[in-house]
């Protein structure tokens, strides 16, 4: 918690058979939000986001049903996921997510916040980056580790090395 400066939070997520906690924790506040939500159907709609996000085939051939299935899925996660720990906007701007088991196929940054309209325009929606810059991490420790161990040594020496090709040799 002391490392983060008061702009920043972490959530860290750990997903059970029935649960999923949220840690949500800032310069100020520490929080748990348990989330119900049944593994099994989080594993089900983790693979309707990504096939809208991902599968190219859909997407190219029934490209309103994949945009109805992506604004579905994206505003649900954000709907189970992020609104539940009530971030406060007027002071946070970056997030620091920790996801765990299949939250960590997820892109949170293309999650909305509201539902667009019927129209499949992809540039109109309200994704959360554009509420917070977001980035990931293993776990809150290594997080730690990482920041406070920021200081490397150098010795003020470079290796370089590059390979030489000649196409007209025979070989």
């Amino acid at each position: 918690q002391q490392l983060l400066d008061n702009k920043t939070a972490l959530i860290s997520y750990h997903v059970t058979d029935t649960l999923v906690y949220a840690f949500y924790i800032d310069a100020k506040e520490i929080r748990l939000a348990p989330i119900k939500l049944k593994k099994d159907l989080l594993r089900l709609q983790v693979k309707k986001l990504r096939q809208a996000l991902s599968d190219y085939q859909f997407i190219r051939s029934h490209p309103d049903m994949a945009f109805e299935q992506y604004q579905t899925s994206a505003y649900w996660f954000y709907e189970q996921l992020v609104a539940p720990i009530q971030i406060p906007k007027a002071t946070i701007n970056r997030l620091i997510i920790v996801p765990d088991d299949q939250l960590g196929h997820l892109p949170f940054e293309a999650f909305l916040v509201a539902q667009g309209g019927q129209d499949p325009d992809y540039t109109n929606l309200h994704y959360l980056i554009k509420d917070y810059k977001i980035s990931y991490n293993y776990s809150a420790t290594l997080l730690q580790e990482n920041t406070i161990n920021t200081r490397t040594q150098i010795n003020g020496k470079i290796l370089a090395m590059a390979a030489k090709y000649n196409p007209s040799a025979d070989h």
